[in-house]
């Protein structure tokens, strides 16, 4: 299944199409921050990191808008908002190699500046969707995972933003069973896993080991691989490849199973 267009980016969406100001995006951004160039095609430099917004005077493609909107953390009401839109920005992390957890904020920062300096009721803005990821937030969500508390977990341990930023999504089989898997830990260097629930009872358990194993990759620096074994929690897990729905899975996920 497509994975987005870009290794890092995000697609910014809005009612009608956006008039970007880059002195009022400049602004947002705060210091070390400059931006060039016109309403439609922006570079953004901040310390350390450059970022690219094109502004489309269309909505999403269709496709994206049925890989993502289901299975969004969102009530129905807020999904229809977001399908509503008629524009989009594309924000684009430059370079090839993940963008690290520096790089995840410097995207959705960004994303936040271009609301631009319009009262939040007057906004444009509806929100973001992160296609590598598969989670979408409303406008409300990506303002309060900006903020200076959020950014700060985040930093420490890039498990604190799952299923917000790092996806966290169910994929359901005829037989009633459903895969839990999370997507977009490549971006911050941590692996994808998923977890064959019997029920969806098991969702928030299951969440739960997901944040503690990412937490436990991410501060020990360990890189989990097929065969080992986890000890964090009162059930041993062990790691395996991936065995069936392979495409919607993916590839290099790391499957977690009791043992």
């Amino acid at each position: 299944m497509s994975s987005g267009p870009a290794p890092a980016a995000l697609w910014v969406l809005f009612r009608d199409r956006p008039v970007f100001d880059p002195g009022t995006i400049a602004a947002s951004l705060g210091d070390g921050a400059s931006v060039e160039g016109s309403e439609a095609l922006l570079a953004v430099h901040l310390p350390e990191r450059s970022l690219r917004v094109v502004s489309i005077d269309a909505p999403l493609p269709r496709e994206v808008l049925e890989q993502c909107l289901p299975v969004a953390h969102l009530r129905p009401d807020q999904k229809d908002a977001l399908a509503s839109h008629a524009a989009h920005a594309l924000v684009v992390h430059e370079g090839d190699a993940p963008p690290g957890i520096d790089g995840l904020i410097a995207l959705y920062r960004t994303a936040w500046a271009l609301r631009g300096d319009r009262p939040d009721s007057e906004s444009s803005m509806l929100g973001v969707m992160n296609a590598v990821t598969w989670m979408c937030l409303t406008v409300e969500m990506l303002g309060q995972t900006v903020s200076p508390e959020f950014v700060e977990a985040v930093r420490a341990s890039p498990a604190e933003s799952l299923a917000l930023w790092v996806g966290f999504v169910k994929l359901f089989k005829p037989d009633g069973t459903t895969w839990l898997v999370t997507r977009g830990g490549s971006l911050v260097g941590l692996p994808d896993l998923a977890w064959l629930a019997k029920d969806l009872e098991e969702t928030d358990a299951v969440f739960s080991m997901f944040a503690s194993v990412l937490d436990y990759a991410f501060t020990s620096g360990t890189r989990l691989a097929v065969g080992h074994t986890i000890d964090l929690s009162e059930r041993p897990l062990k790691v395996r490849e991936p065995y069936e729905y392979v495409d919607y899975i993916g590839e290099s996920t790391l499957v977690l199973e009791a043992r």
